[in-house]
């Protein structure tokens, strides 16, 4: 499409529809990887967004609460930051920049 690379998605869309989208190809499988064309639709970037929130995607995601509890932990000292990011299924890196930027 226009001799630049495409993902395989945007090229099945492009061939089951008659024309090359405008937009991001979103899937309802959840799978990035899928070419179906039943499986592709048409979305903006903020579609997108929104549909992997709606459907729990989107890991890390912690509370207020939760980000209270995390640095709560981490000022005990007994905790690594590896060991309260399995608590809440985000990155270590993640509880680092929580707890150095956190203004408690």
């Amino acid at each position: 499409m226009n001799g630049r690379l495409e993902i395989s998605s945007r090229i099945a869309f492009a061939l089951e529809h008659s024309r090359v989208p405008e937009k991001c190809i979103l899937h309802i499988c959840d799978n990035r990887l899928c070419c179906n064309p039943d499986h592709l639709y048409e979305g903006t970037k903020s579609d997108n967004l929104i549909d992997a929130y709606t459907r729990d995607r989107v890991p890390g995601r912690l509370l207020e609460e939760d980000r209270t509890e995390a640095v709560r932990l981490h000022a005990t000292g007994l905790y690594s930051h590896a060991t309260i990011a399995k608590l809440y299924n985000v990155t270590p890196s993640a509880i680092t920049y929580l707890v150095n930027t956190r203004i408690c």
